[in-house]
Parts: structure tokens; sequence; C-alpha cells
């Protein structure tokens, strides 16, 4: 885009919808889950991919919380 700011890709804002899902729910991942429609086991293996990202992912875009808010 013109504006110099890089488009986020998919994986980033499927990324930041489950960090905000979380944020709205007090770190509950049940109904983090439910409000985006997910099953949770597929948000546990969600977080659990991100986790294990390289130092260079570029959270800068998200409004990511600290990993042990979202660990339960």
């Amino acid at each position: 885009m013109g504006d110099g700011k890089a488009f986020p890709t998919l994986a980033e804002v499927e990324k930041r919808l489950i960090y905000l899902a979380l944020k709205k729910t007090s770190n509950n991942r049940n109904e983090a889950a439910n409000l985006i429609g997910i099953n949770v086991r597929t948000l546990r293996n969600k977080l659990k991919e991100y986790e294990g990202g390289s130092a260079s992912d570029d959270d800068s875009m998200l409004d990511v919380p600290p990993k042990e808010a979202v660990q339960k």
C-alpha cells in the first residue's frame, strides 16, 4: 500500500482476533472460543503455535498480551 504500512496477513488478523477475544473474556479460553466461533481445542492449538513462533515474528501491529496472561 502507498502509506508505508504493511497490510496484515490473514494469520496476523487471526492471531489478533484470538488475543482480543481472550482479553474481552478475561482470558477465559472457553468463552473466547465461543465468542469467535471456534472449538476450544482449536484455540489451545493456536496459542501453542503462537508460543512456538520465531523471535522475528512482528507483534508490533498486534494488541498481544504477555504470554503468561493467556496461559491457564
